[in-house]
């Protein structure tokens, strides 16, 4: 099983499970389709942007000259 190194990646990682189970909460227990349909919709977006800021910090730590 890979470990994981970077500490952006292991937060990452928690979030998007985090909000995973979220989603799920959601789809069990949400007996409203416009209200499931919105809530899920913003699981997504909250998605997005973990990945958008995960992928923006490791490409700021590739150009670094260190």
């Amino acid at each position: 099983m890979p470990v994981i190194h970077a500490r952006e990646t292991a937060i990452a990682t928690a979030a998007l499970v985090a909000i995973l189970f979220v989603a799920l909460f959601f789809t069990v227990t949400t007996v409203n389709l416009p209200l499931l349909a919105m809530q899920l919709g913003s699981c997504v977006t909250l998605g997005l942007a973990v990945v958008c800021a995960w992928v923006l910090s490791r490409f700021t730590q590739l150009s670094d000259p260190a």
